[in-house]
């Protein structure tokens, strides 16, 4: 191949890749919009009202302290320790960009989440079953954090030689994971269905722009 021909291929795959990206990139950050302007602007709550019906009609002292633990999941306390492990086998392994990458993700992505809480400043529902938070609650934080460490841990499984299926089949495993820690948030009322959802929104958007400018600086 000649170096005009790699030229060529490597500006198709970054004009692909960029559209991919940009174009997630726009659905995730316009759906995020909608939803602050419909429900935390202009305070439309029937779509938080009959998602929380729903929920608090399946409510049982046991289901309670099930989401009580799945909860934890999306906490400091467990994500921390989490990604010090993660970054420690990546050290490990001498993937040393790998493991500054994702430590970049997650730092950044929390100093993001805090900004956007600051911005908005939505009070928390009252009545929670377990402690109130007293940070923000829009977006959620929880949300936020569980689907970017699901994220990450579904990127490094897809970059093992494990088979499709099982790439497959962990990443749905961890999608839904992080899926229960949002639903714990709405069940436990700590958190509107609405902050969840942005919280999803938000993380998305940002593993995906993260992913492209990692990649692009060969870091990953």
């Amino acid at each position: 191949m000649t170096t005009e021909e790699e030229v060529k291929k490597k500006t198709k795959g970054f004009s692909k890749g960029f559209l991919i990206v940009l174009f997630l990139f726009l659905l995730l950050i316009t759906v995020f919009s909608v939803i602050t302007h419909e429900i935390v602007f202009e305070k439309e709550t029937s779509f938080d009202d009959t998602i929380y019906k729903a929920v608090s009609s399946i409510a049982s002292p046991a289901l309670t302290k099930i989401m009580v633990v799945i909860t934890f999941f999306g906490s400091r306390a467990f994500l921390l320790p989490a990604y010090l492990i993660i970054i420690i086998i990546q050290l490990t392994k001498s993937r040393t960009k790998a493991s500054l990458g994702i430590a970049a993700v997650a730092l950044c992505g929390g100093a993001v989440l805090f900004l956007f809480k600051g911005i908005f400043k939505r009070e928390r529902p009252i009545e929670p079953l377990i402690a109130k938070a007293t940070s923000f609650s829009y977006p959620s934080g929880h949300s936020f954090s569980a689907f970017t460490f699901s994220g990450i841990i579904m990127y490094l499984i897809w970059s093992t030689n494990i088979t499709k299926a099982w790439k497959w089949t962990w990443s749905v495993v961890f999608f839904l994971f992080a899926a229960m820690i949002g639903l714990s948030r709405i069940y436990l009322h700590v958190h509107y269905a609405s902050d969840v959802v942005a919280g999803f929104c938000l993380s998305l958007a940002w593993l995906a722009s993260s992913y492209y400018i990692l990649r692009r600086v060969k870091i990953i």
